[in-house]
């Protein structure tokens, strides 16, 4: 029985993990994928945007394949799908395929994280705090690794790699399946419904309200009434899919029992921490990659570090001081207070910033806004749950449902961000470049004399204009990264505040 345990506690980590780190790793390395795959931001955005959508589809039935087909053939089934999608990825040099890749890991492993958080509930009741402190070790342990396992492999010419080690870690999960899985029971009279046309709607209303805020940026002037009449009728879908599941005897989701004040709040507060950090996984590596001009590999082994600082930090924490002190307020101060200094850090960076004394120390913030914030909204928002495994499991797929969603938004939405800004910056600074300006020809020249001692005059200067170019596109990134930040600087000291003021955790 401890081997089972044993087993069952590896797994669960092991699935927090691939999750994680899966997603820690495309958006780290999504500019160099993309050039591999030869998709613009708009088209990887789109990828992104598919993903969620499937993933939503594969984390509404996780329960009802459960209860049909038992844990281990469900787990099997999901890793045999995502070992496909993984595989095909790895092959990919288009975009295309990369996007087939993509959508088959999604069915199989989109809801990874939520069958590792329903693992560590099938464990007796005394043993079951050990199975959600794997369950965020693994949660931490992705996030940790996601930026230096990309950074290793782009660095060295070999981005396909980073599917390799996702191949690699589920099949050590199936291995992991295969010694043991709960045999749990599930009377019949229990089960949930569902209906094809159902899992059909819902990942179309995904799918229309996620292109829409993908697409609002660049057809907002051009197509207006077509996206406000799309976005009304996806919100009318949504409203129309709640209200139909809700009436239905045997619901998919128990959408009816979720209307407490403590499970909104939670699920709302789960979101904001989402979207955040789906902006940062996509902007933090650009701005210190072309903003600051550090190298792929530095930008994930500092990140590594500051990550592993934080787990050393945060996991006697978890163990000793949250079951005494479960009050959530002040682990909320403290993660978006941390989350607010480390942006305030950011913002502050001028073009030459010393890695230990700034980067490191932000990084590691960062990694307490992950790790104590959604720790402890994941404490607060399930307790009322916690004696009917069912309700439970619902729950927490449509917090996950949610957060496909929402993570998606925040990565199209810093992708739009970043490239408005950018321009916006790049126009601004681009003002005094030209000929006749006297301060740009006189640098023009200056440069030009210097690469002229190692190439050719008439070389010279179109090295000297191109050189100047690429240095107003670093500037540019670096002043809408700053903007970026302050954003984010805003927004957490707003959330604080929030969670000091509300009544419904306390």
């Amino acid at each position: 029985m401890a081997t089972s345990y044993a087993s069952l506690y590896v797994a669960v980590l092991l699935l927090a993990t691939i999750q994680f780190l899966e997603s820690s790793m495309l958006g780290f390395a999504s500019t160099p994928i993309r050039g591999e795959i030869q998709a613009s931001p708009e088209e990887y955005s789109f990828i992104a945007v598919l993903y969620a959508c499937f993933a939503v589809i594969s984390i509404s039935k996780v329960r009802w394949f459960i209860e049909r087909i038992g844990w281990r053939n469900y787990v099997l089934s999901s890793i045999a799908l995502y070992l496909l999608g993984a595989l095909i990825c790895s092959f990919s040099d288009g975009k295309v395929s990369f996007s087939i890749g993509r959508i088959i890991m999604a069915l199989g492993g989109g809801a990874f994280m939520t069958i590792g958080r329903l693992l560590a509930n099938t464990l007796p009741s005394q043993l079951r705090f050990n199975g959600i402190c794997f369950f965020a070790t693994g949660v931490l342990l992705g996030t940790m690794g996601g930026g230096w396992v990309a950074a290793l492999t782009v660095s060295a010419g070999h981005w396909q790699a980073m599917f390799w080690v996702l191949l690699f870690l589920a099949s050590a999960v199936a291995l992991l399946t295969i010694i043991y899985a709960p045999k749990v029971s599930i009377p019949r009279d229990s089960w949930t419904s569902s209906s094809l046309s159902f899992v059909f709607l819902l990942g179309l209303f995904s799918f229309f309200t996620l292109y829409l805020l993908q697409r609002s940026y660049y057809e907002f002037y051009s197509d207006r009434a077509i996206l406000i009449f799309f976005a009304v009728l996806a919100m009318g879908g949504g409203g129309a899919i709640f209200y139909v599941e809700r009436q239905r005897t045997r619901p998919l989701l128990r959408l009816k029992d979720f209307t407490t004040k403590r499970y909104l709040a939670g699920v709302g507060l789960f979101c904001v921490c989402y979207l955040l950090i789906g902006m940062n996984n996509y902007v933090q590596p650009q701005y210190l990659a072309e903003g600051l001009g550090y190298y792929w590999e530095s930008i994930g082994e500092f990140q590594a570090l500051a990550f592993l600082c934080t787990l050393i930090v945060w996991m006697p924490v978890m163990r000793l001081f949250l079951p005494k002190y479960p009050s959530p307020i002040k682990y909320w101060v403290f993660s978006f207070g941390s989350l607010a200094i480390y942006a305030w850090i950011f913002c502050s960076f001028s073009p030459v910033v010393d890695v230990w004394t700034h980067i490191v120390p932000a990084l590691v913030l960062s990694g307490f806004f992950i790790s104590a914030g959604m720790g402890t909204t994941a404490m607060q928002t399930f307790r009322e749950f916690g004696g009917d495994e069912q309700l439970f499991a619902h729950a927490y797929q449509l917090k996950n449902m949610l957060g496909q969603i929402v993570q998606a938004v925040g990565t199209a939405g810093a992708t739009i961000f970043m490239q408005w800004r950018q321009t916006v910056q790049y126009g601004n600074l681009n003002i005094n470049m030209i000929a006749s300006d006297p301060a740009y020809s006189r640098g023009i020249d200056e440069l030009s004399k210097y690469i002229s001692l190692t190439h050719g005059s008439k070389q010279a200067v179109t090295m000297a204009m191109l050189q100047q170019s690429q240095e107003l596109s670093r500037q540019a990134i670096l002043l809408a990264g700053i903007e970026y930040y302050w954003l984010v600087f805003w927004v957490s000291l707003a959330v604080m505040l929030i969670s000091v003021l509300q009544r419904t955790f306390k």
